[in-house]
């Protein structure tokens, strides 16, 4: 009854009167709900989503989390959609929402000296969620430092080679512990312990 007094007093709403924002939410909820949000009628917005070929929503009702919301704008809005098992379209319109620049519209943001520390202590996918990246950042980063992926237990650091972090150059313990320099430059760092110089040592 709303929708038709509304059509009355100022006419339809045309396919052409939809804007960006509004077709953001198709498919983030239900059609019903959508219609709700926008005050559209339910057959217009069943019938725009589907023009446009977005699936019936399937996360109604359901809030974006603190933690989801960390993580807008840190990788493409396909890949954090995967990750959520949200749409594509519901990310987008989130992270507008909040103002949050695309992952192509900011310079990557540096990581820290106790984000590093993390890289490896547990799956890629864990460490991401923990420091709000994407997993492919946290991966590539992981990579970069020559930090082996958390699995079995044969890669894990030992007491004994512990010791022996920074009482010789990064290069000789490497090539005695069977490891890449920067897996054991990053092991140094993780226990704060300064670069091996020989006067020190003295």
């Amino acid at each position: 009854m709303r929708s038709r007094w509304r059509e009355m007093m100022v006419g339809p709403r045309r396919p052409s009167d939809w804007t960006p924002e509004e077709e953001a939410l198709l498919g983030t909820a239900t059609d019903m709900e959508v219609a709700r949000r926008l005050r559209r009628d339910r057959e217009a917005v069943y019938q725009r989503r589907v023009e446009l070929g977005i699936p019936a929503g399937h996360r109604t009702g359901t809030a974006w989390t603190a933690a989801e919301d960390r993580l807008l704008g840190t990788a493409p809005d396909a890949e954090i959609a995967r990750q959520m098992n949200r749409t594509t379209c519901s990310v987008w319109a989130r992270r507008k929402a909040l103002g949050i620049p695309s992952v192509t519209e900011f310079r990557v943001r540096p990581y820290a000296p106790e984000e590093d520390k993390l890289l490896g202590t547990a799956p890629d996918r864990e460490v991401a969620a923990r420091l709000a990246r994407s997993f492919h950042s946290v991966a590539s980063r992981r990579r970069q430092l020559g930090i082996l992926k958390f699995a079995a237990t044969r890669w894990r650091w030992t007491r004994e080679e512990d010791a022996l972090v920074g009482t010789m150059p990064d290069r000789e313990l490497a090539r005695r512990l069977r490891r890449t320099e920067r897996a054991v430059a990053a092991r140094r760092l993780n226990k704060g312990r300064p670069p091996y110089r020989p006067q020190a040592a003295q």
